[in-house]
Parts: C-alpha cells; structure tokens; sequence
C-alpha cells in the first residue's frame, strides 16, 4: 500500500476569524462551497490542498491518502486505532474514515475516487 499526507484541515468554531488570520499570515485565499448543513472552504493559491469548516473545537486535522480505505482503516484498527467517525463518502471525490491512534491522536484516512 502506498500512504502519502494529501489534504490538511481546520476546524474553527471561529470560521472568519480563521480565514483572515490564515488569509494575513500565509497569503491563503478560500473558496467556500456549497455543502448542504456545514461551512466548508477551499484554501486556494498556496499549493497546498486543504480546506476549513466549522465546528465546536479548533483543531487541525490531516488526511493521509491510502489505496484501499476499507483495508487501511481494518488494519489501523488492528493496530489499536478507535474509528471517530466511519466511512463517509464525499460525492464524485472519495471517501474518508477518521481515527484515534493508540495514544489519541486524530487522523483521517482517504481513499480518492476512480474516476
């Protein structure tokens, strides 16, 4: 399997306090988009993918991009890993699984769509 870190993300429960300080700081500009029930933007510009929404507590989280989700997210389990949230897909992109390692830390695994 291959794994690579392909997608960073920030959640904020300070959505435009967040893109001006990111916009400021790094030069990033933001594409928000039209997700039915949630804030969502695209950082643009910056030659990184990422992207940020908006929730309770802030805390960044990163995306490793793996071949096969489901096989990725079993052995992680394996490991001692808890799923923090199951597979969900994102329409005509893939899909991810977010995990807590054994010792906590929060990780999303994505598998990208065939298209």
């Amino acid at each position: 399997m291959n794994y690579s870190f392909g997608y960073f993300e920030l959640h904020t429960p300070h959505f435009e306090k967040a893109k001006s300080f990111y916009g400021e700081l790094l030069n990033w500009r933001f594409k928000e988009l039209d997700i039915p029930g949630m804030r969502y933007a695209l950082s643009e510009g910056n030659g990184l993918q990422g992207g940020m929404t908006q929730d309770d507590k802030p805390f960044w989280l990163n995306y490793v991009t793996v071949d096969n989700l489901d096989q990725a997210a079993q052995k992680a389990q394996r490991l001692g890993a808890k799923v923090l949230r199951a597979r969900t897909e994102v329409a005509g992109e893939g899909a991810f699984v977010v995990i807590a390692d054994p010792l906590g830390a929060a990780l999303a695994l994505w598998e990208q769509a065939k298209k």
